[in-house]
């Protein structure tokens, strides 16, 4: 078996951004993450960058490549949230998977 599990999507499932997250793609994803125990959920759209961690799985926005929307809407306890322009990366290692976030100076 793989030792990560990830989905990469466009529309969010959490998200305290401007769009929040999306029921629909909740309901077609969410069984499928628990099902196969998937590790972290990738997505777009909203423009900002978020961690948030629901039910050991987490989710990771990284929408914020251009016009960024001001502020967030404390829908769930995030780990991070950031709504200046940036990118985010995931480095891959034996010993585990990190995710940086990096504004738009390529500062971490």
């Amino acid at each position: 078996t793989a030792v990560w599990k990830f989905i990469v999507g466009h529309h969010p499932i959490h998200s305290n951004g401007f769009n929040g997250g999306y029921p629909d793609v909740s309901v077609m994803l969410m069984p499928l993450i628990e099902m196969y125990n998937v590790t972290a959920y990738l997505n777009g759209h909203d423009h900002s960058m978020q961690h948030i961690v629901s039910d050991e799985t987490h989710f990771f926005t990284s929408g914020a490549g251009s016009v960024t929307h001001e502020g967030f809407t404390p829908r769930e306890p995030a780990l991070f949230e950031s709504d200046e322009s940036g990118f985010t990366a995931i480095v891959f290692d034996p010993e585990g998977a990190t995710v940086y976030f990096f504004d738009d100076n390529a500062t971490g």
